[in-house]
């Protein structure tokens, strides 16, 4: 193949989640020599916009948010005008491939392509159906994407729950469509050699204490709570033991800080917001957890495993798929901070099971989730999609 493949990769949002992350990790990897990259974002501002522009790749930004409510006249005009914007664009870069994440990208994706003529549409599923309607709750995506499904050359699952999920559930769907590929985590970042003493104390952490983290933005679907009330059971036996909340608030931080007052561990928790230091914050962690209702394929945790972390994670979703129970890691029931309490105590009492857990789950997220993995096996992907229209 000669000739470069131009893609127009578009992009609901540029604050840094989990998605923003494995895109940027990926963009950063994609083949200069047989890959042309552009970028369309709906929104301007976000820590992401920094990341992408250091790359110096063609980034257009359209401004497209709801300011005024999702039913009011005015959201409906810039949504018009939206839609032309994307159409003008695409029509003028003719790309062999678009390629959208998440769902009102995917919508707006799809719609969009197949009226300019893209030739191939590839959308994107980073979750289950359940959690797609806990963090879009008012967006009708279901039934919207059903109806563009048959536009799609290809669906991008990052889990095997996910894509059994929309084979059984979405239409317009085959098995052949969809394609299961790993999120993957730059092994290369971890673990991170830093100051662990000068570092605890930047986070008010004295510097034997033992340290249970969580790294989830402050959702309802993560299962804080959760991790709060088994955070209070465990201080019962180890008081000394420290929990760190890594993540951006999406609105319930007071109510979280209200419950450590109430299981009165205010002195033993630290919310440090939304970070882009996580390799040297894993460093200081000693037990990682996940209290998620529900997860399509944990970025978080990956990280966590390349930096030889032991994990306690639900027994939910794409968790199974991560963690090798009793050997990368333990998983517990979903809504149990009494199971999720015993697992973190198994941890705290047994420094080898700790070790030995840490290694394993980093040989896994190196033989199985390498970032360089999965741009390989995205690249190709890219390639036999190509070759039907050729």
């Amino acid at each position: 193949m000669t000739r470069k493949i131009k893609i127009v990769f578009i992009l609901g949002e540029l604050r840094m989640g989990g998605t923003e992350r494995q895109f940027l990790e990926f963009i950063r990897r994609l083949n200069r020599d047989q890959f042309t990259p552009y970028i369309l974002a709906f929104h301007r501002e976000g820590m992401l916009r920094t990341e992408i522009e250091k790359l110096q790749f063609p980034f257009t930004t359209l401004d497209f948010c709801e300011t005024k409510g999702r039913f009011h006249p005015a959201s409906y005009i810039k949504l018009y005008k939206t839609l032309r914007k994307m159409i003008t664009y695409l029509q003028q870069e003719k790309p062999h491939i678009v390629q959208s994440y998440l769902p009102q990208a995917n919508i707006l994706a799809t719609l969009t392509a197949k009226i300019a003529g893209v030739p191939i549409i590839i959308t994107g599923r980073r979750a289950t159906i359940d959690e797609r309607y806990m963090i879009y709750p008012k967006f009708p995506d279901q039934w919207l994407q059903n109806r563009l499904n048959r536009w799609v050359s290809m669906i991008i699952a990052n889990s095997s729950i996910v894509r059994q999920q929309c084979l059984q559930r979405e239409k317009y769907m085959t098995e052949e469509k969809i394609q299961v590929v790993y999120n993957g985590v730059n092994i290369n970042l971890y673990p991170k050699d830093i100051d662990q003493e000068h570092y605890k104390k930047t986070l008010q952490i004295p510097k034997h204490a033992a340290v249970v983290g969580i790294i989830a933005n402050l959702h309802p679907r993560k299962g804080h709570q959760i991790f709060l009330n088994a955070a209070a059971l465990v201080l019962q036996i180890y008081p000394g033991t420290r929990f760190l909340i890594i993540g951006r608030d999406d609105g319930m931080k007071a109510s979280l800080e209200a419950l450590t007052h109430t299981l009165h561990i205010e002195h033993a928790v630290r919310f440090t917001g939304e970070r882009d230091d996580i390799p040297e914050l894993l460093s200081v962690i000693d037990i990682q957890v996940s209290s998620s209702h529900i997860e399509g394929l944990s970025n978080a945790l990956l990280e966590g495993m390349a930096a030889g972390k032991p994990i306690v994670a639900t027994h939910v979703s794409g968790n199974p798929e991560l963690i090798v129970d009793g050997h990368t890691g333990i998983l517990v029931p979903p809504d149990n901070p009494e199971r999720l309490a015993q697992a973190i105590l198994r941890l705290l009492a047994d420094q080898d099971l700790r070790s030995n857990m840490g290694k394993a789950g980093r040989q896994r997220a190196e033989q199985v989730f390498n970032i360089d993995q999965m741009v390989n096996t995205t690249e190709r992907l890219y390639k036999n999609l190509v070759m039907t229209i050729s």
